[in-house]
């Protein structure tokens, strides 16, 4: 809707500092379509690039598991936040999970369950406290 901010270009390099992630909006498909390391994430089995209808950034809390390093992430809350992004938009999000075994549903901020678009769509576990930057 006319609240959706642009997003074209989304920047998961907080989230994801190793790998730099990313994402391109290309308007002739209108699909996202990923980078790492700075380069084209491809399909080891065609060569094509990765490419997505939908993005979900899911905030989740975390907490650091061991000596190494390791991390665990809560995915059941009810009310956490993230962001969708779709044709080139995106929108400030909710997430709840109750129960193991339950669907994670996705809200926008009148509260209204979102409805994916069709397509294949990629979920960014993030840690709580990690920006997404998009424009």
């Amino acid at each position: 809707g006319a609240a959706a901010a642009t997003a074209n270009s989304i920047n998961l390099g907080q989230v994801f500092p190793y790998t730099k992630s990313a994402f391109t909006y290309d308007p002739s498909t209108g699909l996202y379509k990923k980078s790492i390391h700075g380069k084209a994430q491809v399909d080891g089995n065609n060569g094509e690039q990765l490419a997505f209808a939908n993005v979900i950034v899911q905030y989740t809390k975390w907490a650091t598991l061991d000596k190494k390093g390791y991390l665990t992430f809560q995915n059941m809350d009810a009310t956490e936040d993230g962001y969708y992004f779709t044709k080139g938009k995106a929108i400030h999000i909710t997430w709840a999970k109750v129960a193991e075994y339950s669907p994670t549903v996705y809200f926008d901020d009148n509260g209204n369950e979102i409805q994916l678009n069709e397509g294949k769509t990629y979920i960014a576990v993030a840690q709580k406290g990690r920006s997404v930057s998009f424009s």
